[in-house]
């Protein structure tokens, strides 16, 4: 089997920083909307990413003990699922599924960045660690920019 280019991995990883951003971003975006649905002012949305930080906190804890023993894209896999189960717990429109969404959303974040740099330094020539790992947390910004 040949093994993938540092294009493709990087590639790889820059859309799954992009996913569990846009995962962090989109309920605030979107909370003029849907506050009201729960009885909720539109600026509560603050409340909502202090949990996504908390679950983001305590997940990039685990996180490099998780990417070692399971791999990096094992847990890269995970973050994109956290992320979607986190978004779609809102639909239930009741308060305990939001803050558990947001947690999540949060944990998958926060586990993204060290799984993927495991992923990457692997493929990665020492030479090139300080401009692939720049355009990695690239995705960043740019999953903010998409949700927005």
């Amino acid at each position: 089997m040949k093994t993938p280019g540092v294009a493709s991995v990087l590639g790889a990883m820059v859309a799954v920083q992009a996913v569990v951003m846009i995962g962090v971003v989109t309920l605030p975006v979107m909370a003029p909307v849907a506050a009201p649905a729960f009885g909720l002012p539109a600026s509560a949305a603050g409340y909502f990413q202090s949990c996504a930080f908390v679950g983001a906190a305590v997940a990039a804890l685990m996180s490099g003990t998780l990417a070692t023993r399971y791999g990096g894209i094992r847990v890269s896999q995970w973050c994109c699922l956290l992320t979607i189960v986190g978004l779609a717990l809102p639909v239930f429109v009741w308060l305990p599924a939001l803050v558990l969404g947001a947690l999540l959303v949060g944990a998958g974040y926060g586990m993204a960045t060290p799984a993927a740099s495991l992923v990457l330094a692997k493929v990665t020539p020492p030479g090139m660690r300080g401009v692939i790992f720049s355009v990695k947390q690239s995705a960043v910004p740019l999953g903010g920019a998409v949700a927005g």
